[in-house]
């Protein structure tokens, strides 16, 4: 049964034990800290602050709760001299595949944008760690140095410095002069507004950091609540919004199903303050700490890519290498200016596939160029005879697709979530 992540809670009278938990002789504090925002997570506007995915609102600053010595598991617990903040608990030395950085901060040094590598490494604000190298992100390329799309931006169109003509757009890596259906020109780039993340459903309008754009609407991952400042947040797990935003958990409690309890759950790993199932957490796979990154996803335990993709150390994410003209058939295999990828080969022409930049695809099954180049079937849908529909024995709930039969937060009908301890067999809530 999957599970996510099952925080230890926030508990604002624990200051008045800190001395003791400070004085015992054990590896991690028993204790895990908590209170609320020093500024209940205002900006300096007056308005609720924002944070990217993984940080927290502190003091008008966003920070790293998991590995910030100041602000150690919650806003404002500070952790004593000589200890070091690991997965959100004062330790005395960091969880193994973790490392001492940032004056007392366990980070992995294989995906942390500000120690990439190694400690006080910092990777750009547009940029991503994976496997400990600053790359872009999927889908974009090093230009410049800043990361574009390749595929949309009418200064690089198809590669780094060819710009295209005045009155031109980019569509799929391509000058034309104007967009192709299902595509809207957002200042010279032909976007998909359905599942642009920097476009959603209107030119201009970017998902904040942690949000998906799902038929052109920004939202949440599958199963997360938007939290105010906190961002999207598991209200099934969260012990600072548990079952809903703003409802802590008390003292030593933890947070499963959306309800505090005493007791972590059988199938667990103690990561730091959590309970972590790590055969399916991608930020803890296979063990504490480990991050997926670059696009890939936790299955029992290793960060795979999705079906049909490869993981590319040089380019830090998955890609797929029958289309990819830059890594056409294997990784770091590039096409000359004048070839396209078919199917992982370089060739002069596409033949029965059509050509959409310098990639040869199906845009019957395409989920990047879904019933034509460009439209970009969000990553929840598969592209089915052109266009973007739920998987095979799925079925759409909201905006997810969702089994039915197996899903515990949609199971047997949309919207009924199983309760903790159980699990959904055969479209039916059983213990």
């Amino acid at each position: 049964m999957m599970k996510g992540v099952v925080s230890l809670p926030r508990a604002p009278f624990l200051l008045l034990l800190i001395g003791l938990s400070w004085g015992c002789s054990v590896e991690k504090n028993a204790l895990i800290p908590g209170g609320p925002l020093p500024d209940g997570g205002v900006d300096r506007d007056g308005g609720l602050m924002s944070c990217p995915a993984g940080q927290t609102a502190c003091g008008g600053a966003c920070v790293n709760t998991q590995s910030n010595r100041e602000h150690c598991g919650s806003c404002g617990f500070v952790c004593p001299a000589g200890d070091v903040c690991d997965l959100g608990v004062c330790a005395v030395g960091c969880s193994a595949d973790l490392t001492d950085c940032s004056e007392g901060g366990c980070v992995d040094v294989n995906s942390d944008e500000s120690h990439c590598g190694a400690c006080r490494i910092a990777c750009r604000a547009d940029q991503m760690c994976s496997d400990g190298r600053c790359v872009c992100p999927p889908g974009l390329s090093e230009c410049g140095g800043r990361c574009v799309s390749l595929s949309e931006d009418p200064m690089h169109c198809g590669a780094c410095g060819t710009a295209c003509a005045a009155g031109e757009v980019c569509a799929s890596g391509a000058c034309m002069s104007d967009c192709s259906t299902g595509l809207e020109n957002c200042d010279g780039s032909c976007v998909n507004l359905l599942t642009s993340m920097t476009n959603c459903g209107a030119c201009g309008n970017a998902c904040p950091a942690g949000q998906s754009c799902v038929d052109g609407t920004c939202v949440c991952p599958g199963g997360q609540t938007l939290c105010g400042g906190a961002g999207c947040v598991d209200t099934d797990s969260n012990p600072a919004h548990c079952g809903a935003c703003g409802t802590s958990c008390g003292a030593m409690e933890l947070c499963s199903g959306g309800s505090c309890m005493l007791d972590c759950p059988t199938g667990t790993t103690s990561c730091g303050a959590s309970c972590i199932d790590t055969t399916a957490d991608d930020t803890n796979c296979g063990a504490c700490g480990v991050v997926c990154t670059g696009g890939r996803f936790c299955v029992s335990g290793a960060c795979v890519c999705p079906s049909g993709e490869d993981y590319c150390s040089g380019v830090g994410a998955c890609v797929d290498l029958a289309t990819d003209p830059t890594n056409c058939g294997s990784c770091g295999t590039v096409c000359s200016d004048m070839e396209v990828c078919n199917a992982g080969v370089c060739e002069i022409d596409c033949g029965a596939l059509t050509l959409c930049g310098s990639s040869c695809v199906d845009t019957l099954t395409n989920r990047n160029h879904c019933g034509g180049c460009g439209i970009d079937c969000s990553w929840t849908w598969d592209c089915i005879d052109g266009s973007c529909q739920c998987p095979p024995g799925e079925t759409q709930c909201g905006s997810w697709c969702a089994d039915l039969q197996t899903s515990e937060f949609n199971c047997g009908r949309c919207g009924r979530r199983c309760a903790w301890g159980e699990e959904c067999s055969v479209g039916e809530c059983e213990d």
